[in-house]
């Protein structure tokens, strides 16, 4: 496969972080007194822009709700412990075998920046990417244009490019910037979900990442 640019979904993709995330979401939603769904419904909004995610689980919400939705969940995710969450298993590994092979590395998140920031530093990753775009710099997943941003920053081709994600508003947002896509199956939504967008390929691990490309 003609690789030339990797770009990386954060939550569910590199970061361990849907336990916390489903579990902050549902404190947000009680506090609010605003009825939560099941975890699976939870879930299914990662990868979303913050705002984007209150629109979706408060459907009647105007924009002082969503407001109020945002600021509630920010004060939770620091009550519920360290702010950062945990690489899964064999990230740094996969990122160092890749940046040796002379690959730009890039992320597109629903996150902040200064929430990104906050995991790339803690998790001593940062080095890796050539380049970082997240929701409050640009549209929210699954528009294109923030594949689209990181792209024209680099200098390569959709074609030439692969996302590897846990979401379908990360596969949609392949599709829609023509850039091949590959599905996790240990992220947020299950896998099932994500083949019904016709993903380039699917991986189990991310170590799988290394004999994809």
């Amino acid at each position: 496969m003609d690789v030339s640019f990797v770009i990386f979904d954060w939550d569910g993709t590199l970061s361990d972080s849907k336990t916390k995330i489903v579990a902050c979401l549902r404190s947000t939603l009680a506090a609010l007194e605003v009825p939560a769904g099941t975890d699976l419904e939870l879930a299914s909004v990662i990868g979303l822009s913050l705002d984007d995610v209150g629109r979706a689980l408060i459907p009647a919400a105007d924009e002082p709700m969503v407001k109020a939705f945002t600021v509630q969940y920010r004060e939770q995710w620091f009550a519920s412990g360290p702010p950062s969450t945990e690489l899964f298993p064999g990230v740094v590994e996969t990122l160092t075998t890749l940046r040796g092979r002379g690959l730009p590395l890039a992320v597109a998140t629903g996150k902040n920046r200064a929430g990104l920031d906050r995991e790339l530093g803690a998790n001593e990753v940062a080095e890796h990417f050539v380049a970082t775009r997240t929701a409050d710099e640009t549209r929210s997943k699954p528009h294109p244009q923030m594949l689209h941003e990181l792209l024209d920053e680099v200098g390569v081709a959709a074609e030439q490019t692969v996302l590897v994600g846990d979401s379908h508003w990360d596969l949609q947002m392949a599709n829609a910037a023509g850039v091949r896509a590959i599905a996790v199956s240990y992220g947020a939504q299950p896998i099932d979900r994500l083949l019904q967008y016709t993903p380039w390929a699917q991986i189990d691990t991310i170590t799988e990442l290394l004999g994809r490309i």
